[in-house]
């Protein structure tokens, strides 16, 4: 699996574990709905930028994308 296809991947895990549809990411984010869905596909690259409006609406450090799935599940404190 590639980097961007485990961020993919990771995405789509993080925003369904906290029950959020396209249009409530895309609400949340300013992010356009369609956008959100191609990114979890790898059909486009997330920005960086992009990337930290996801992470900071759910609650999840960057870094949590890259690692083991079971890290999705343990948001930030604080």
């Amino acid at each position: 699996m590639t980097l961007s296809e485990l961020i993919a991947a990771r995405l789509r895990e993080v925003r369904n574990y906290h029950g959020f549809t396209l249009k409530d990411m895309s609400e949340r984010t300013g992010i356009v709905a369609s956008s959100i869905g191609k990114y979890e596909r790898g059909e486009l690259r997330i920005t960086v930028e992009y990337l930290e409006a996801f992470c900071r609406v759910t609650n999840h450090p960057v870094e949590a994308l890259f690692r083991d799935a079971t890290e999705l599940t343990k948001p930030r404190r604080g």
